[in-house]
């Protein structure tokens, strides 16, 4: 609120400032939500094939929404896109780079491989936690970080374990 109160008035104004701090952004994220499981459960162990939401989501959309739109959530496109396995194994993924982070930032007793570790390990956490808001694997140079940040994350883990203190 601090900030709005100190901008100039014609940011303040703006219909796309007004957008995102009101309400809309919020109950539009929600039909996008209701349409993406109407989707997934529509074919919960298949899905509905991958790369095909847009395609589907005229089918699938609740009333009061317009347009179509991407899931505006990693999981649930992925939910909806492979259905209940293809999920399974992007969330084994997710929480078992979770897990090798804080049992790795365990082992690596310091120095600069450890910052580097962290630092990794904060940024995908970081990627993990975005792509609950936003459909991030289809933002092509997102993905490539991400990949190329785990590959480092995984060489890290790997001297770092081995050599101990660096």
């Amino acid at each position: 609120a601090l900030a709005i109160t100190i901008m100039p008035d014609d940011i303040k104004n703006s219909t796309y400032l007004s957008t995102l701090s009101g309400s809309t952004s919020y109950y539009h994220r929600i039909r996008i939500a209701k349409t993406g499981w109407r989707m997934f459960i529509d074919r919960p162990l298949t899905g509905q094939g991958l790369n095909t939401v847009m395609a589907n989501y005229a089918r699938f959309r609740v009333p009061e929404e317009e347009g179509i739109w991407y899931a505006h959530n990693s999981y649930l496109q992925v939910a909806c896109e492979t259905g209940v396995f293809g999920l399974a194994a992007v969330r084994w993924l997710v929480f078992r780079i979770i897990f090798i982070g804080f049992v790795s930032l365990k082992q690596i007793s310091g120095g600069l491989l450890r910052c580097l570790f962290a630092g990794l390990f904060g940024g995908i956490c970081s990627y993990l936690l975005m792509s609950s808001v936003e459909v991030t694997h289809y933002m092509l140079q997102l993905a490539v970080l991400f990949y190329f940040a785990l590959g480092l994350f995984v060489s890290i883990k790997k001297v770092g374990s081995e050599y101990g203190k660096v």
